[in-house]
Protein backbone atom coordinates (compact mmCIF):
# COMPACT_ATOMS: atom_id res chain seq x y z
CA UNK A 1 0.00 0.00 0.00
CA UNK A 2 1.17 3.73 -0.91
CA UNK A 3 2.32 6.12 1.46
CA UNK A 4 -0.31 8.31 0.15
CA UNK A 5 -3.51 6.40 -0.02
CA UNK A 6 -2.42 5.13 3.38
CA UNK A 7 -2.30 8.81 4.88
CA UNK A 8 -5.81 9.49 3.65
CA UNK A 9 -7.22 6.08 4.86
CA UNK A 10 -5.92 7.09 8.21
CA UNK A 11 -7.87 10.55 7.74
CA UNK A 12 -10.89 8.58 6.47
CA UNK A 13 -10.46 6.61 9.85
CA UNK A 14 -9.77 9.43 12.36
CA UNK A 15 -13.59 11.09 10.62
CA UNK A 16 -15.29 7.61 11.52
CA UNK A 17 -13.56 7.99 15.13
CA UNK A 18 -14.79 11.10 15.81
CA UNK A 19 -18.57 10.93 14.54
CA UNK A 20 -19.06 7.44 16.55
CA UNK A 21 -17.34 8.35 19.25
CA UNK A 22 -18.39 12.53 20.29
CA UNK A 23 -16.01 15.13 21.08
CA UNK A 24 -13.30 14.04 19.40
CA UNK A 25 -10.47 16.07 17.92
CA UNK A 26 -9.87 16.24 14.37
CA UNK A 27 -6.61 16.02 13.12
CA UNK A 28 -6.44 16.39 8.74
CA UNK A 29 -2.28 15.16 8.39
CA UNK A 30 0.28 17.12 5.76
CA UNK A 31 -0.59 15.17 2.49
CA UNK A 32 -3.72 13.28 3.77
CA UNK A 33 -7.24 14.69 2.51
CA UNK A 34 -10.87 14.42 4.00
CA UNK A 35 -13.77 15.18 2.86
CA UNK A 36 -16.64 15.66 5.89
CA UNK A 37 -19.58 16.14 3.16
CA UNK A 38 -22.75 17.01 4.80
CA UNK A 39 -22.15 15.23 8.03
CA UNK A 40 -22.98 16.89 11.26
CA UNK A 41 -19.53 16.76 13.26
CA UNK A 42 -19.74 18.24 17.23
CA UNK A 43 -15.80 18.28 18.27
CA UNK A 44 -17.00 18.90 22.23
CA UNK A 45 -14.27 22.11 22.49
CA UNK A 46 -11.87 20.07 21.18
CA UNK A 47 -8.98 21.40 18.24
CA UNK A 48 -9.83 21.03 14.36
CA UNK A 49 -6.18 20.92 13.12
CA UNK A 50 -6.32 20.71 9.24
CA UNK A 51 -2.27 19.82 7.49
CA UNK A 52 -3.60 18.59 4.54
CA UNK A 53 -6.75 19.07 2.60
CA UNK A 54 -10.66 19.13 4.46
CA UNK A 55 -13.40 19.78 2.14
CA UNK A 56 -16.93 19.66 3.01
CA UNK A 57 -20.14 20.29 0.76
CA UNK A 58 -22.74 21.48 3.74
CA UNK A 59 -21.43 20.67 6.92
CA UNK A 60 -22.30 21.77 10.55
CA UNK A 61 -19.41 21.67 12.20
CA UNK A 62 -19.98 23.01 15.73
CA UNK A 63 -18.18 23.39 19.52
CA UNK A 64 -14.57 23.90 17.46
CA UNK A 65 -12.37 25.16 20.86
CA UNK A 66 -9.49 26.38 18.08
CA UNK A 67 -9.78 26.11 14.62
CA UNK A 68 -6.08 25.88 12.95
CA UNK A 69 -4.98 26.01 9.30
CA UNK A 70 -1.06 25.23 9.18
CA UNK A 71 0.80 26.41 6.15
CA UNK A 72 -0.05 24.49 2.76
CA UNK A 73 -3.38 23.24 3.90
CA UNK A 74 -6.78 23.93 2.50
CA UNK A 75 -10.18 24.18 3.89
CA UNK A 76 -12.78 24.19 1.19
CA UNK A 77 -16.04 25.17 2.97
CA UNK A 78 -18.26 24.78 0.59
CA UNK A 79 -22.02 26.03 2.16
CA UNK A 80 -20.99 24.36 5.43
CA UNK A 81 -21.58 26.04 9.05
CA UNK A 82 -18.45 26.20 11.30
CA UNK A 83 -19.02 27.47 14.55
CA UNK A 84 -15.73 27.23 17.81
CA UNK A 85 -15.05 29.43 20.69
CA UNK A 86 -11.74 30.24 20.54
CA UNK A 87 -8.93 30.93 17.49
CA UNK A 88 -9.01 30.92 14.22
CA UNK A 89 -5.61 30.64 12.70
CA UNK A 90 -5.37 31.09 9.13
CA UNK A 91 -1.98 30.35 7.30
CA UNK A 92 -3.09 28.26 4.50
CA UNK A 93 -6.33 28.46 2.22
CA UNK A 94 -9.29 29.20 3.22
CA UNK A 95 -12.16 28.98 0.64
CA UNK A 96 -15.32 30.16 2.10
CA UNK A 97 -17.55 29.16 -1.11
CA UNK A 98 -21.38 29.93 0.59
CA UNK A 99 -20.30 29.23 4.26
CA UNK A 100 -21.46 30.76 7.74
CA UNK A 101 -18.38 30.77 10.12
CA UNK A 102 -19.32 32.09 13.56
CA UNK A 103 -17.30 32.80 16.53
CA UNK A 104 -19.38 32.23 20.15
CA UNK A 105 -19.25 31.41 23.65
CA UNK A 106 -18.34 28.20 23.59
CA UNK A 107 -15.69 26.00 25.37
CA UNK A 108 -15.00 28.63 28.35
CA UNK A 109 -13.24 30.96 25.65
CA UNK A 110 -13.73 34.59 26.31
CA UNK A 111 -11.38 35.99 24.04
CA UNK A 112 -10.96 35.09 20.37
CA UNK A 113 -7.81 36.10 18.34
CA UNK A 114 -7.51 35.96 14.61
CA UNK A 115 -4.73 35.35 12.83
CA UNK A 116 -3.80 35.24 9.06
CA UNK A 117 -5.64 37.16 6.66
CA UNK A 118 -9.23 35.32 5.78
CA UNK A 119 -11.89 35.69 3.13
CA UNK A 120 -15.31 34.58 4.60
CA UNK A 121 -18.61 35.01 3.05
CA UNK A 122 -20.85 35.09 6.08
CA UNK A 123 -19.01 36.13 9.60
CA UNK A 124 -20.26 36.22 13.29
CA UNK A 125 -18.98 37.41 15.93
CA UNK A 126 -21.67 37.13 18.84
CA UNK A 127 -21.81 36.89 22.90
CA UNK A 128 -23.87 37.05 25.47
CA UNK A 129 -21.33 37.65 27.71
CA UNK A 130 -19.02 40.04 27.38
CA UNK A 131 -16.67 38.14 24.61
CA UNK A 132 -13.40 39.68 23.09
CA UNK A 133 -12.68 38.95 19.69
CA UNK A 134 -9.04 40.79 18.23
CA UNK A 135 -8.44 41.30 14.75
CA UNK A 136 -4.81 41.04 13.32
CA UNK A 137 -2.91 44.32 12.73
CA UNK A 138 -0.80 43.05 9.22
CA UNK A 139 -3.84 40.74 8.15
CA UNK A 140 -7.29 41.79 6.60
CA UNK A 141 -10.06 39.46 7.92
CA UNK A 142 -13.02 40.21 4.56
CA UNK A 143 -16.58 39.70 4.46
CA UNK A 144 -18.27 39.26 0.91
CA UNK A 145 -21.74 38.64 2.15
CA UNK A 146 -22.82 39.38 5.28
CA UNK A 147 -21.60 40.94 8.86
CA UNK A 148 -22.71 40.33 12.27
CA UNK A 149 -20.93 41.69 15.33
CA UNK A 150 -23.75 41.01 17.92
CA UNK A 151 -23.07 41.72 21.90
CA UNK A 152 -25.86 42.56 25.17
CA UNK A 153 -27.21 44.63 27.04
CA UNK A 154 -24.35 45.26 29.93
CA UNK A 155 -22.19 43.06 28.26
CA UNK A 156 -21.07 44.36 24.92
CA UNK A 157 -18.83 42.48 22.51
CA UNK A 158 -15.07 44.06 22.92
CA UNK A 159 -13.57 44.47 19.24
CA UNK A 160 -10.05 45.22 19.57
CA UNK A 161 -6.66 44.99 17.75
CA UNK A 162 -3.93 42.11 18.54
CA UNK A 163 -1.40 45.18 19.15
CA UNK A 164 -3.15 47.74 20.98
CA UNK A 165 -3.05 51.29 19.59
CA UNK A 166 -2.78 49.74 16.17
CA UNK A 167 -5.68 49.11 13.83
CA UNK A 168 -6.52 45.39 12.80
CA UNK A 169 -8.69 45.34 9.49
CA UNK A 170 -11.92 44.51 8.91
CA UNK A 171 -12.67 44.63 4.97
CA UNK A 172 -16.81 44.34 4.43
CA UNK A 173 -17.58 44.37 0.85
CA UNK A 174 -19.51 47.20 -0.41
CA UNK A 175 -23.32 46.57 -0.38
CA UNK A 176 -22.80 42.94 1.99
CA UNK A 177 -25.60 42.73 5.03
CA UNK A 178 -24.09 44.02 8.37
CA UNK A 179 -25.66 43.42 11.89
CA UNK A 180 -23.90 45.53 14.64
CA UNK A 181 -25.54 45.57 18.18
CA UNK A 182 -24.14 46.39 21.86
CA UNK A 183 -20.33 46.48 20.57
CA UNK A 184 -17.38 48.55 21.89
CA UNK A 185 -14.85 48.89 19.15
CA UNK A 186 -11.10 50.34 19.07
CA UNK A 187 -8.19 50.39 16.77
CA UNK A 188 -9.88 48.84 14.02
CA UNK A 189 -9.77 50.25 10.39
CA UNK A 190 -13.24 49.00 8.11
CA UNK A 191 -10.97 49.29 4.84
CA UNK A 192 -13.62 49.03 2.48
CA UNK A 193 -17.40 49.68 3.70
CA UNK A 194 -18.60 51.56 6.25
CA UNK A 195 -19.26 49.72 9.62
CA UNK A 196 -22.15 50.94 11.47
CA UNK A 197 -22.96 54.22 9.68
CA UNK A 198 -24.60 56.61 12.54
CA UNK A 199 -23.96 57.47 15.90
CA UNK A 200 -22.95 54.56 18.01
CA UNK A 201 -25.99 55.04 19.82
CA UNK A 202 -28.04 54.03 17.37
CA UNK A 203 -26.39 50.61 17.39
CA UNK A 204 -25.85 50.85 21.66
CA UNK A 205 -22.87 50.45 21.20
CA UNK A 206 -19.46 52.69 22.10
CA UNK A 207 -16.36 53.93 20.45
CA UNK A 208 -13.36 53.16 22.12
CA UNK A 209 -11.33 55.51 19.67
CA UNK A 210 -8.78 55.17 16.65
CA UNK A 211 -11.12 53.79 14.28
CA UNK A 212 -11.44 54.37 10.66
CA UNK A 213 -14.63 54.16 8.68
CA UNK A 214 -16.71 53.18 11.87
CA UNK A 215 -19.50 54.97 13.17
CA UNK A 216 -19.08 58.60 12.11
CA UNK A 217 -15.67 57.87 11.44
CA UNK A 218 -14.24 61.17 14.18
CA UNK A 219 -11.00 60.24 13.28
CA UNK A 220 -10.83 61.16 9.62
CA UNK A 221 -13.83 60.94 7.56
CA UNK A 222 -16.80 63.04 6.88
CA UNK A 223 -19.93 63.37 8.90
CA UNK A 224 -22.41 63.73 6.23
CA UNK A 225 -24.57 67.29 6.34
CA UNK A 226 -28.04 66.77 8.07
CA UNK A 227 -30.97 66.58 5.81
CA UNK A 228 -33.51 69.24 5.49
CA UNK A 229 -37.09 67.87 5.90
CA UNK A 230 -39.43 69.58 2.90
CA UNK A 231 -41.10 72.01 5.63
CA UNK A 232 -37.45 73.32 6.72
CA UNK A 233 -37.00 74.00 2.74
CA UNK A 234 -40.08 76.11 2.25
CA UNK A 235 -38.90 78.26 5.14
CA UNK A 236 -35.61 78.24 4.12
CA UNK A 237 -36.39 79.48 0.50
CA UNK A 238 -38.68 82.32 2.31
CA UNK A 239 -36.14 83.77 4.71
CA UNK A 240 -33.70 83.94 1.65
CA UNK A 241 -36.54 85.88 -0.26
CA UNK A 242 -37.13 88.17 2.37
CA UNK A 243 -33.51 88.67 2.70
CA UNK A 244 -33.09 89.35 -1.11
CA UNK A 245 -36.38 91.79 -0.94
CA UNK A 246 -34.69 93.57 1.19
CA UNK A 247 -31.78 93.95 -0.13
CA UNK A 248 -33.12 95.18 -3.61
CA UNK A 249 -35.15 97.83 -1.74
CA UNK A 250 -32.11 99.21 0.01
CA UNK A 251 -30.37 99.81 -3.55
CA UNK A 252 -33.44 101.54 -4.79
CA UNK A 253 -33.50 104.14 -2.18
CA UNK A 254 -29.96 105.06 -2.17
CA UNK A 255 -29.88 104.93 -6.38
Amino acid sequence: MGAPRALRLLGCALLILAMRNAFATIIVGAGSSLNVADNNVDLGCSDLTVAGSLMASAANLTSIANLDLSGGSSFAAGASRISLGGNFANAGNFDPGASRVAIVDACGNGTSEMSGATNFYDFVVATVSGKQILFPVAAAQSVAHSLTLQGAAGHLLDVRSSVAGQRGALALAEGAAQTIAYVHARDNNASIAHIAPGLPTQFNSVDGGNLVNWFLDVSGGTVPAPMLGAGRWVLLAAMLFVAAYSLFRRNRKFS
